[in-house]
């Protein structure tokens, strides 16, 4: 994660960032959403799990960019410099996904290495979506299941 965000994704943009390796661990997935076709017809979420929350992260747009482009914005001084964001990561999508984001929903920004250019990022932006009440009694019972066969 960006050393400048909240630990506690409480930013309306939060940047994380992962290696690219080429045994395809990590983030090298990222490339696919710019580079293959029906990639995202596949992989249209991730998933957030931190030791507070869970997420379902719904990819909003995915592109090649300069490591210093405005997708790295963390810090917003308006409503506007949000909404600007958004168009930002829409206009640049290399992918139709569909799903839009509005300024009052949390975003998270995933970047990797691209090795296209110099300097050149894999980004993938996504809005975060909270697991309802129903998912996280159902995610508790299978852990309890699987811990019950160990």
């Amino acid at each position: 994660m960006d050393y400048r965000n909240s630990a506690d994704f409480s930013d309306f943009n939060t940047i994380i960032y992962g290696h690219h390796m080429h045994d395809g661990s990590m983030f090298k997935s990222l490339r696919g959403y710019t580079k293959e076709t029906d990639y995202y017809k596949d992989h249209k979420t991730f998933e957030l799990i931190t030791p507070d929350k869970k997420y379902h992260l719904q990819i909003i747009s995915a592109f090649i960019t300069p490591a210093t482009s405005e997708a790295y914005t963390y810090s917003f001084n308006s409503n506007a410099d949000k909404q600007a964001f958004l168009d930002f990561a829409a206009k640049n999508s290399k992918v139709s996904t569909g799903v839009t984001a509005t300024i009052d929903d949390k975003i998270i920004t995933l970047s990797t290495c691209a090795y296209d250019y110099d300097e050149a990022r894999y980004v993938v932006v996504c809005k975060a979506v909270p697991w309802t009440k129903a998912e996280i009694k159902a995610g508790k019972k299978l852990q309890a299941k699987i811990d019950k066969q160990k």
